[in-house]
């Protein structure tokens, strides 16, 4: 063919445009260089393709024309390698998503793209031919992810919050991290003169979420708290640079972290945020029976500063009984968030003493903020403080006391106040002693022993005890010669039971007898604490406040009184004893039975022990003494209890003397004479009123005394006692002279009206005394115009035995010259119930003698010349 100049180049005479729709040929993905790479059927428009339409999506999860894992590319840079193929850079972050979306899976197939129509056009303006997200292309060449991801920064590290931020070159698979592969340094690296300090993390959690290449981690508080505990790392953003192993993570693709080794240079730390929080106590736990104690801090803080000495215990929030320790060393070797010490016994034992600390709900504390500090550099924060009622702590784990008291020491034996001290192990509870259980020895073995009884007790100290055993204990101590009565005499031994700490632990069952330390022996002079004062009985009870030696007893030293004022009383109103007896033995209540005549006396004092408010005890020094021979204190004291007399006084016997008419009544006690009526005595001659012949009532006495006594001698009067002499078989033996009364006849000196004897069971004289003395002739009268003579003699005669011859009349007292003696003559007696007694005889003269005097001119002839005498 001719050819054609381009000068003279033909028209086209039919001309058909370019319809036809390229399409993608080949697709490849390259991860490592971040390019996809397409080759399209037709020259494309490079500059016309449009990055942000093609999606790219995983090859296993397209169902049912869905997926779920697809990505569309928020851009990327487009270039032409030919006319036909293109390269699109793809954009770091929209690869990092990529990765992270299990797009391209590590071990099946490349993954698959799709894109709509106006994803690309050719040189004619058609549009690509598009490819649904249902028919979806897949990549004919993948290369896969080969590059390990690197650190590219140390972002963060914020010690208030606990964060830790690292920034990688590509997204990173958040589940793959290892936080122990993490570490921090304090320096960058190695060099000559620095030692590399290193704290391995060992806990966290990842706070990052989703795909990026940004680690975020909350470090365990173990971990800060390390961190914190070693000033030379971190502690400032100079001293803080970070170093990974390459097990720290993976990338999606597998590929192992580039690790940041300890030969290498560590990055350092872009933004440092120091700890600017003081450190708090957030909670502690005690052990009562060691005296451990544990502190927990937020932080680790300087155990150089730690201060025990302003902690204080409290049994309450509010902390209203409080300890302070003392100050401690710790125990603690390391700076940390934990700081542990172990209190005192002597401490312990102050805590147990003031009920602190005895159960997790009394076991609370305050401190200062001068406890500790934390580890800030250069300037640390203290810890702040805790204030009972406001913040104060309680005890988050309590171990309670489980250790057994133990008798330490008998401290003192002291007889002076009946009282021993015993010092513990611990402090006991004092108020649940069982004194039973403490026992008291002469000697280490064998020896003599004593069983306490009862006491009380009280603290001496937080560990001493100081028993005052009972006056029964006292009593039995001191009554036994052996036994505690020197410093080698005085042991003590307790039983389990004997009491127990303030955690109810029983007392360590100890059979060991523990001498005493000190022994303090009676000094004290014993007291009259008080006396009783009874009347009826005649008993006098005393106690003293110590064990008395009966055999001590000076009666004579013993006074009662009306008032305390001894001095201005009269003795009326006063008796000092002159005897009596005492059934007691050596104790702290004395009985005495107050002798019969002190009694007496004391009765017949009108003014004396009538009542409480008229009986007093003076008693001197010389009274009485104790065990130990120390004399009573002298003192005057009013009585406790007052029994007055209410016993009836009673007849104990009596007497009679017919001779003198003289009836002696002895009572059993005083008697008051001023009450006495003499017409209540009856006397007959029968123990009974059934049986007796006479009986006859008293009508008065010649004498009466006036003075309070207890035998009472009255003297009948005459007529009584002629009237008595009438009988031959009445009152003239023990046998037939019986007495009674009611008891009207006389009262005691507080008006206790007499026991009645009955007639029926009449009294017996104890003693009789017959008549013993001839009766006189006292007077006589002659009737010479009846012939009577009428004789009055000095008693009752009998008048059978009269002999009217035996008179003989005369003109003067002192002649026989002129006298007359009857020859006969008639007698009678006048009987008691006319005007005059059987002591005056009527004798009726014989006519003879009558005639015969008559004739006798100076005889019987006025009343001048007439006596009488008698044979």
């Amino acid at each position: 063919m001719s050819p054609i100049s381009r000068n003279a180049a033909v028209k086209v005479t039919q001309y058909i445009s370019d319809t036809t729709k390229p399409f993608v040929q080949f697709a490849m993905f390259d991860m490592n260089s971040s390019v996809i790479t397409l080759g399209f059927s037709e020259t494309v428009i490079y500059n016309q393709i449009y990055p942000s339409f093609l999606t790219i999506l995983s090859i296993f999860r397209v169902i049912d024309n869905t997926t779920v894992d697809r990505f569309t590319l928020t851009s990327g840079i487009v270039s032409q390698i030919n006319s036909s193929v293109v390269r699109i850079r793809i954009d770091v972050s929209d690869l990092d998503i990529i990765k992270g979306l299990s797009i391209v899976n590590m071990t099946g197939g490349p993954p698959l793209l799709s894109f709509p129509s106006e994803f690309a056009f050719d040189t004619s303006n058609n549009s690509i031919n598009q490819i649904n997200i249902s028919s979806a292309r897949q990549f004919d060449v993948l290369v896969r992810d080969q590059i390990n991801p690197k650190l590219v920064s140390f972002a963060t590290l914020n010690l208030d919050s606990n964060l830790v931020e690292l920034s990688f070159s590509e997204s990173v698979n958040l589940k793959s991290i290892q936080i122990e592969e993490l570490k921090l340094s304090n320096f960058f690296g190695p060099s000559p003169g620095v030692t590399l300090s290193f704290v391995n993390l060992t806990n966290g959690t990842v706070l990052s979420t989703g795909i990026t290449n940004s680690v975020v981690i909350s470090i365990s508080t173990d971990d800060i708290n390390n961190i914190k505990a070693n000033p030379s790392i971190c502690s400032q953003k100079s001293s803080c640079y970070v170093r990974i192993g390459e097990d720290f993570l993976t990338d999606f693709a597998g590929n192992p972290l580039e690790p940041v080794l300890d030969s290498t240079s560590g990055f350092i730390v872009d933004n440092y945020i120091g700890d600017s929080a003081p450190p708090n106590l957030v909670s502690f736990w005690f052990d009562l029976d060691s005296g451990i104690v544990v502190f927990q801090f937020d932080e680790s803080v300087q155990r150089s500063t730690f201060r025990t000495n302003q902690i204080a215990f409290s049994s309450t929030f509010n902390g209203a009984e409080q300890l302070q320790l003392s100050d401690l060393i710790i125990d603690s070797l390391l700076d940390s968030p934990i700081i542990r010490f172990t209190i005192p016994e002597l401490d312990i034992n102050r805590l147990k003493c003031q009920t602190i600390a005895l159960t997790r709900n009394t076991t609370f504390i305050a401190h200062t903020e001068l406890l500790v500090s934390d580890m800030v550099f250069p300037n640390p924060f203290p810890v702040v403080p805790r204030v009972f009622g406001t913040n104060a702590l309680i005890a988050d784990t309590y171990y309670p006391d489980t250790t057994h008291p133990v008798l330490l020491e008998f401290s003192e034996m002291n007889i002076d106040e009946a009282s021993l001290t015993l010092r513990f192990s611990e402090p006991v509870a004092h108020e649940y002693f069982d004194f039973t259980k403490i026992f008291i020895h002469s000697a280490a073995v064998f020896g003599d022993s004593y069983m306490l009884q009862r006491g009380f007790a009280i603290l001496v100290d937080c560990t001493s005890v100081k028993l005052y055993f009972s006056g029964i204990d006292l009593l039995a101590i001191k009554v036994n010669s052996q036994l505690a009565i020197s410093r080698e005499t005085s042991y003590v031994s307790a039983l389990s039971n004997a009491t127990h700490d303030l955690s109810s632990n029983n007392l360590l069952n100890n059979s060991t007898r523990f001498l005493a330390s000190s022994y303090v022996s009676p000094n004290t002079h014993p007291t009259l604490v008080s006396f009783n004062l009874d009347i009826n009985s005649g008993q006098l009870v005393l106690t003293f406040d110590d064990v008395m030696d009966i055999s001590s007893i000076v009666y004579s030293r013993f006074t009662l009184s009306a008032a305390s004022d001894i001095l201005s009383l009269s003795d009326e109103e006063k008796y000092t004893f002159t005897r009596g007896s005492t059934p007691s033995t050596d104790g702290y209540t004395v009985l005495i039975h107050i002798h019969p005549d002190d009694l007496n006396s004391i009765k017949s004092r009108t003014a004396l022990s009538i009542s409480r408010n008229t009986t007093f005890l003076q008693i001197t020094a010389e009274a009485i003494a104790d065990v130990e021979s120390l004399h009573v204190r002298e003192r005057i004291l009013q009585v406790t209890n007052f029994t007055a007399d209410s016993t009836s006084p009673q007849l104990d016997r009596f007497s009679f003397n017919l001779t003198t008419g003289l009836l002696s009544l002895l009572f059993d006690e005083v008697v008051n004479t001023r009450t006495f009526n003499v017409t209540q005595l009856l006397l007959q001659n029968s123990v009974s009123n059934v049986t007796a012949d006479h009986i006859y009532r008293l009508t008065g006495a010649n004498r009466i005394p006036t003075e309070n006594v207890i035998e009472l001698d009255i003297f009948l009067n005459d007529f009584d006692l002629n009237q008595l002499k009438r009988y031959e078989n009445f009152g003239t033996s023990i046998t037939n002279t019986f007495l009674y009364f009611s008891y009207r006849l006389i009262d005691d000196m507080n008006f206790n009206h007499i026991s009645p004897i009955l007639s029926t069971m009449a009294q017996g004289a104890f003693i009789h005394v017959n008549d013993l003395i001839d009766p006189e002739l006292i007077s006589f009268s002659l009737d010479l115009n009846v012939g009577l003579i009428m004789v009055n003699f000095s008693e009752t005669v009998n008048v059978s035995t009269f002999i009217a011859s035996s008179l003989t009349l005369q003109c003067c007292a002192f002649t026989n010259e002129q006298s007359y003696s009857l020859t006969n003559g008639t007698v009678a007696r006048v009987f008691a119930s006319q005007t005059v007694g059987d002591h005056v005889i009527l004798i009726n003269i014989s006519s003879f003698d009558l005639n015969e005097l008559k004739r006798l001119t100076n005889i019987a002839t006025s009343r001048e010349s007439t006596y009488l005498s008698t044979t």
